[in-house]
């Protein structure tokens, strides 16, 4: 314990040059400083904190349609947008500047926030339930020029959901639990048809992630009915795999099973301990 916390001192003069992103940047070392900081009594990492929420407001995208990050270099986002989502998006950020608001009670981290869920509530599809995958690259060539909507803990539903559940629970806001009720049902169904855990049953795009966030609106609202279909998936994903001695589908395409949390069979093993153990908590979202 004592050599991890000591990787962290010094972690501000070594973060990297203005990277955004929960999966790469300020805004998934934030709520790891937050937590950590409160464990251990280190107000240097809360301080460290502050100061990267206040370069994500400094560098964020301030438009009629909310703020946004050029959180990826992509060739091309689609018409130029910056992406929604939790690894890589919006939602992400928001959810990390919402935890600053609840540690400091600065306002300012709070209403940037807000801003964050506007873009993504502009660009929301009543059609589909859902917020665009701005990865224009992801669109077969010659394809109609309109967005994907992704499925995903990373991009789409799923990881936005997480945000506004986190949104409910620090703020109340109407809002955010109209968006993750809307996020839920389109997880949902991503888990009821057919063969949906043959794809990839990883926690960050595949249906052990997808899952876990059904399990974690269950535990904010008391939703017994996504208890139920998560269960569900975790039997078939035994059936398929674990009693037939097959590898488990994981998050690296042509890869087979890798030993990885996110993309991998420890995350799906995590997952299982999760469904079991009620008191453990999610492994995608800190808070």
């Amino acid at each position: 314990m004592e050599r991890g916390l000591a990787l962290l001192d010094g972690i501000d003069e070594e973060a990297g040059a203005g990277a955004t992103d929960v999966m790469s940047g300020y805004a998934g070392a934030i709520p790891v400083l937050l937590d950590l900081s409160r464990r251990y009594a280190r107000p240097g990492w809360l301080e460290c904190a502050v100061r990267w929420g206040g370069e994500l407001e400094r560098s964020a995208v301030k438009s009629s349609e909310g703020w946004s990050w050029k959180t990826i270099d992509l060739p091309v986002h689609f018409a130029g947008r910056n992406l929604t989502g939790f690894s890589h998006g919006t939602a992400g950020i928001g959810w990390a500047l919402l935890e600053l608001f609840e540690a400091t009670h600065e306002l300012r981290f709070r209403e940037a926030a807000e801003e964050a869920f506007r873009y993504e509530r502009t660009h929301y599809s009543v059609e589909h339930e859902n917020w665009p995958d701005f990865r224009d690259y992801l669109r077969p060539p010659g394809s109609a020029a309109v967005p994907n909507f992704a499925a995903a803990w990373c991009h789409g539903a799923p990881g936005i959901a997480l945000s506004r559940i986190r949104a409910w629970r620090l703020t109340g806001s109407a809002a955010a639990r109209q968006e993750a009720e809307a996020a839920i049902r389109t997880t949902r169904r991503t888990l009821e048809t057919p063969n949906a855990v043959m794809g990839s049953f990883s926690l960050c795009h595949g249906s052990g992630g997808n899952a876990d966030v059904l399990l974690e609106f269950d535990r904010e609202f008391n939703a017994p009915e996504l208890r139920q279909v998560v269960e569900t998936v975790a039997a078939q994903g035994i059936e398929q795999f674990e009693d037939s001695r097959l590898p488990w589908p994981c998050g690296v395409p042509g890869a087979g099973e890798t030993a990885n949390l996110m993309l991998g069979i420890s995350g799906i093993g995590y997952f299982y301990l999760r469904l079991a153990i009620s008191e453990i908590p999610t492994a995608l979202m800190i808070g």
